[in-house]
């Protein structure tokens, strides 16, 4: 399975202030509108709308580069000392399927393959999804830590209003254990939302996202700018 071929930013490098990050993203998108704009259908990603990779470079150095890095940490958040929340969006997985492309160059072939591979994190009008990072950088401790946690992935909840839903995972038929006992550092998240929740998040300026495993117990309330993006999201998509 994919993991996302971006930077690793660790919770301690989250700290700039939400109303820079979103100027900063807004400055850097100047150059050229965010894919999502001009894209025929954002409840998918089909291989029409991917581009030839040196077309993808240039607009890459022509702005996009900044842009995509910027959007990364607005969708961003820490929840405890060493597990991050990206929440997906159409651009997010559009930018990293050409990156793969870049990197590997695989053709048609991969095209294909990179598609397949991230299609099921395309979030939906009622559903959120989101990649949950495992980020510690010392070897021992991240081993001993992911026996651990095993089993963390299944106690991931968003909350709001007095809701309390728990994620869903995605790719259900990858073993997310390894043969030694280890969890992955890597899990690929949904939230699955009536129309009610939806309307509530719509209309709610408080929601946070809670880790109840028994060995790291943490929780985070999403940034005024990110709950403001999801929100956005789910107005296009319902529009779509």
């Amino acid at each position: 399975s994919r993991t996302f071929a971006a930077d690793v930013i660790l919770p301690a490098q989250l700290k700039s202030s939400s109303r820079t990050l979103h100027a900063s993203l807004s400055s850097a998108a100047k150059v050229l509108d965010l894919p999502s704009t001009t894209a025929r259908d954002v409840r998918h990603i089909s291989k029409d709308c991917i581009w030839a990779v040196e077309k993808y470079l240039e607009a890459k150095e022509a702005g996009w580069k900044a842009a995509r890095r910027e959007l990364l940490k607005l969708r961003r958040t820490p929840v405890g000392p060493h597990i991050s929340i990206q929440f997906v969006n159409y651009d997010i997985l559009w930018f990293q399927i050409h990156e793969m492309l870049a990197i590997e160059r695989g053709g048609d072939e991969q095209v294909e393959d990179e598609i397949d591979a991230y299609s099921p994190l395309v979030p939906g009008k009622n559903r959120l999804t989101a990649t949950m990072s495992i980020q510690i950088p010392d070897v021992q401790v991240r081993d001993r830590l992911l026996r651990q946690w095993v089993g963390i992935e299944n106690t991931i909840s968003l909350q709001f209003g007095g809701e309390v839903v728990v994620a869903e995972n995605i790719h259900d038929e990858i073993d997310r254990i390894s043969p030694g006992g280890k969890t992955s550092a890597i899990h690929f998240l949904a939230w699955n939302l009536s129309d009610e929740q939806v309307d509530k998040i719509l209309n709610i300026d408080s929601v946070s996202v809670q880790i109840a495993h028994d060995k790291y117990d943490q929780g985070q309330q999403l940034s005024l700018p990110l709950l403001e993006s999801i929100k956005a999201q789910i107005q296009q998509l319902r529009n779509a």
